[in-house]
């Protein structure tokens, strides 16, 4: 038996580890270090032991049975250093993105073909091993993967310097935006620009009445309610900057931990304070606040100390648990997480969503929390910091993780209802959207002057099967100077909302006719 070296076995290691970090830490603008070091290294040692179990066993038996496990072994490597190469070429695309855009036969999000997806490297790969094989040629694999290993680990500590250094100097050459100078600006108005993630106008329309959604059946007859407004993308990481931004998008890049929009003429602009509408508005000596319970804004994207009030995720606060640190471990060695992946696909695909299990007419509040001081549950915003907000800011901004259904516990705990099924989460949570509007609306009619906008960043997405279809997302806005109701039949686009907020601040804008002429205007 022929004696392995322990630096292979570190080699092989950081193979392992290395397309790891590709896949889930090297596009993030940020992250819990501490949590990132021990997935990591749990993970690299992990393999270690392994690697060195493998190849000492494969090693000692010479025969078709072992040398059929040898070369799937090889297979798994090989693959591995794949995924981390196509990481390093593309940035963002993984290696099944990458098989789906070139095979026209997977196009089909089926899971037969997601699966098809998932084996036709091994399977090519292991084939190719297998025929150079019988060719009888000789190569040391295991010191070719040792030396990629090696190569890879140096990707590793060259972009994650790189990409620490240019994360928090941003100081790369990029297109910007051309700032917007005001000549009419009233420092006494207020703009409140709520998002609510994933809210579908489609679904709300169909079961506003069966839920009772009184508060936003309120706003809806004061404001201008657009049915066929757009939004720019079908993801929340394409969508936001995009309308922060004003500008249409076809994509995005992420470098050095700096995040990019694409827009449709393939310019490539920074998402930055500079460049959003919160730069805009300071550049008019307009302030800002922002809070947002999904997106890590001012810490990881749009970084500014100008903000009156910023809310956000603190990923240090994170819970150190098993399923985190255990992750690089599951996602490297685990074939459960695809098999389990499969199996979801399969029971979403025959599965139909049973709307009659909830008694739509008695979804009410539990006794003793009519008070909901946490506005969508992930007790990061709070009607406190909202009302702090908008007393010291002229524009908020605000991001909310619902009706997206994911707060399968927070509706439990208001309602006394708890249901994993897509759709049905998705309607309990637009009964918390509403308690949320109702307290917003509260709190913003003290002041003089004000437009409140709500918005989503795209539809509910589970509800078709064809990925490539467009629906409609929210759009409703009002005034208190003026609030006749408009339901408007012509298309908009989501992505002007920050054009609205200029001519608003500007008084080209005051009344809820004035955003019907600015919303029918074909410009």
């Amino acid at each position: 038996m022929k004696i392995i070296p322990k630096n292979y076995y570190i080699g092989l290691s950081l193979i392992i580890s290395s397309s790891y970090y590709f896949y889930n830490y090297s596009l993030f603008a940020n992250k819990n270090y501490f949590i990132f070091l021990i997935d990591i290294g749990l993970l690299f040692f992990f393999s270690l032991f392994i690697f060195a179990t493998i190849i000492k066993f494969v090693n000692y038996k010479d025969n078709k049975f072992f040398f059929c496990i040898k070369n799937l072994f090889y297979t798994y490597l090989s693959v591995q250093i794949l995924k981390a190469f196509v990481f390093l070429a593309y940035s963002k695309i993984t290696l099944s993105d990458l098989i789906a855009n070139t095979l026209i036969v997977l196009f089909s999000d089926l899971p037969i073909n997601r699966m098809l997806i998932f084996i036709s490297p091994y399977l090519i790969i292991f084939l190719l091993l297998i025929f150079y094989n019988l060719k009888k040629k000789k190569i040391d694999f295991l010191k070719l993967f040792k030396t990629f290993g090696f190569i890879l680990f140096f990707f590793v500590i060259y972009r994650e310097t790189l990409s620490t250094i240019s994360f928090h100097n941003n100081k790369i050459n990029t297109v910007k935006n051309e700032k917007l100078i005001l000549d009419k600006v009233d420092k006494n108005k207020k703009v409140v620009w709520i998002l609510f993630d994933g809210f579908d106008p489609q679904i709300y329309e169909k079961y506003k009445y069966d839920l009772h959604l009184e508060n936003l059946q309120e706003f809806e007859s004061k404001s201008v309610f657009v049915p066929k407004s757009f939004s720019p993308a079908s993801k929340t990481i394409d969508s936001v900057p995009s309308m922060l931004m004003g500008r249409e998008t076809k994509g995005h890049l992420i470098k050095n931990k700096n995040y990019y929009l694409i827009t449709k003429d393939s310019e490539k602009i920074l998402f930055s304070y500079q460049n959003t509408i919160f730069g805009n508005l300071s550049e008019n000596n307009l302030n800002s606040s922002i809070l947002s319970s999904v997106i890590q804004y001012c810490s990881s994207y749009i970084k500014s100390d100008k903000f009156y009030l910023c809310k956000e995720p603190d990923i240090n606060k994170e819970k150190i648990n098993i399923t985190k640190i255990f992750s690089g471990i599951s996602f490297a060695y685990s074939p459960f997480d695809k098999i389990r992946y499969i199996i979801n696909k399969i029971n979403k695909t025959n599965k139909k969503s049973n709307i009659k299990k909830i008694d739509l007419k008695n979804v009410k509040l539990i006794k003793n929390n009519n008070v909901v001081e946490d506005l969508d549950g992930h007790k990061t915003v709070y009607l406190s910091d909202y009302t702090l907000a908008i007393k010291n800011s002229n524009f908020t901004f605000m991001h909310l993780y619902i009706p997206h259904p994911g707060n399968f516990d927070y509706a439990k705990k208001l309602f006394g209802i708890y249901t994993e099924d897509e759709l049905n989460s998705h309607i309990l949570n637009l009964k918390i959207t509403d308690i949320a509007i109702k307290k917003i609306y509260e709190e913003i009619k003290k002041y003089q002057s004000y437009m409140i906008i709500i918005s989503s960043d795209h539809w509910f997405r589970a509800k078709d099967k064809d990925k490539s279809k467009i629906y409609p997302s929210l759009f409703m806005a009002s005034t208190n100077q003026n609030q006749n109701n408009f339901k408007l039949k012509n298309e908009f686009r989501n992505v002007q909302i920050q054009k609205l907020i200029y001519k608003f601040f500007n008084n080209d804008v005051n009344t809820n006719d004035d955003i019907k002429l600015f919303i029918e205007r074909k410009d």
